[in-house]
């Protein structure tokens, strides 16, 4: 007897959001072409902002090559058999602009890259192979006769990915140094939620004519840099929630003759300053005492060696001669060839990246939702803090029920109605928890307690509904 659609089960909704953003990118974007329903799901922003934080530490990193004819190109180096696959973008205007020169960032699987063909920034996920242009920052300064460098990082605070750029003269360059001597560098941010660059106050620090882009870690970019009152070396951190600068202090090897050659990385998650045949790794991010070093290659050998990536147990992934991947074990100081299937014959690191849903195009969806979360939020908010002071004066039998919260808040009323009642359940609750991420340890033990009265859930379901936004 043949089986029709009624003889299997449907599954609620939120399991199969459940089940599908425990997914790899590669099955979800296979997955868009089972149904409409599931397409708009899989291509919604929030989702995308979901799956990315349930897979987290959890998918294995990509490495991100750029091949001598400045073709992309990606690699899983966790499997057995890595093979080297050639990212391109339809979504680049002409196949002919997909040229790439240099990776200038890298954060929540977006990739900042710099197009060879014309002179561009491009936001770029190379998992789902969409791409963004980014408009030229209004405030820099001529690319010809001044040094403009970037970094992106993603800002918690206001849920919005930035980009960063610090512009200044290179003219007057400290020949020992290599760092700059204008002191007037232009920064300026760029935010994808709302298309636009800013200038802000300026950076006092004395940048190096030849650093690379900045690195994101801990909400902030990084650049090694001097500064401008007494010319000590530091490693400058902009804090993309603040947007200011702050500073702390490199490894003790580090002096203004080393400045123009070594930069920071980020590797295993930990601020890192590769030079020559050592890492030294910050344990403990923004406390200098805490700077630990590692031989990554023996001394004798005189090769070009360059940091890709921390693997487990102690192994780096070192690029060699920009020709050759090599595992190198700093316990028993061994190394292996990382072979690599059509890998291209020379190439340069552009360093990693973790797959991601994440979306150029549609950054300013995932911003909106969030604003919807963040006032759900403080509904909750208040809520507890309410539940939890044993003020509330609420009786089923009212039409309405008013909180008052502190000054810095406004009120919020809702009336409980017996359709809201009839929906009230622990799970619905617990599933809002979740789709918020509101996981903090206390405050979510308090709404746990909290939603094991049916008053409380039945009130708090029925704000939900009246303000649509669950």
């Amino acid at each position: 007897m043949k089986a029709t659609r009624s003889d299997f089960p449907i599954l609620p909704q939120e399991l199969i959001a459940e089940i599908l953003c425990r997914l790899p990118v590669k099955s979800l974007s296979r997955f868009k072409s089972v149904s409409h329903s599931w397409c708009s799901l899989i291509s919604n922003p929030h989702f995308a902002q979901t799956h990315f934080t349930q897979t987290t530490n959890k998918m294995p990193d990509r490495l991100i090559l750029i091949s001598d004819s400045h073709i992309l190109f990606s690699v899983d180096y966790s499997v057995d058999s890595p093979v080297a696959t050639e990212i391109h973008f339809p979504s680049v205007e002409d196949e002919s602009y997909d040229v790439w020169a240099e990776i200038l960032g890298s954060c929540n699987g977006l990739v900042l890259a710099l197009n060879e063909s014309d002179v561009a920034m491009y936001l770029l996920n190379p998992s789902t192979r969409e791409s963004k242009k980014i408009p030229e920052s209004p405030f820099a300064l001529n690319s010809v006769n001044a040094c403009n460098l970037c970094g992106l990082g993603y800002d918690s605070m206001s849920d919005d990915f930035k980009i960063v750029m610090l512009s200044y003269y290179g003219g007057g360059v400290d020949e020992e140094s290599g760092a700059t001597t204008e002191t007037n560098t232009i920064v300026s941010v760029y935010s994808l939620k709302s298309y636009s660059w800013r200038k802000i106050q300026g950076s006092s620090y004395l940048h190096c004519a030849g650093d690379p882009s900045g690195v994101y870690l801990n909400g902030c970019i990084h650049w090694l840099a001097q500064r401008s009152s007494d010319y000590i070396s530091v490693i400058v951190a902009f804090d993309l929630g603040n947007e200011v600068f702050r500073e702390f202090l490199p490894p003790p090897f580090v002096n203004n003759a080393v400045l123009p050659w070594f930069y920071p990385a980020v590797l295993g998650g930990y601020l890192c300053l590769p030079a020559f045949t050592d890492v030294w790794v910050m344990k403990e991010y923004g406390k200098k005492e805490s700077w630990t070093k590692f031989s990554i290659c023996k001394r004798e050998d005189v090769s070009r060696i360059d940091v890709v990536c921390l693997l487990e147990d102690g192994e780096f992934l070192l690029s060699r001669d920009e020709e050759q991947l090599v595992v190198y074990n700093s316990k028993d100081e061994t190394s292996r060839d990382m072979v690599v299937c059509g890998i291209p014959g020379s190439f340069t690191s552009g360093g990693t990246y973790v797959e991601s849903l994440i979306s150029p195009e549609r950054i300013h969806g995932i911003g909106r939702q969030c604003e919807a979360c963040e006032r759900m939020k403080r509904i909750l908010q208040v809520m507890v803090e309410t539940y939890e002071a044993g003020t509330c004066q609420s009786s089923t039998n009212k039409e309405s029920y008013r909180v008052e919260p502190s000054s810095s808040s406004s009120n919020i009323e809702a009336s409980t109605s017996s359709s809201s009642g009839d929906r009230a359940s622990l799970s619905i609750c617990l599933h809002f928890l979740k789709f918020i991420q509101m996981v903090e340890g206390p405050f979510y033990e308090k709404a746990l307690r909290m939603f094991q009265d049916p008053l409380w859930r039945k009130l708090f379901i029925n704000m939900a509904c009246e303000k649509k936004m669950f």
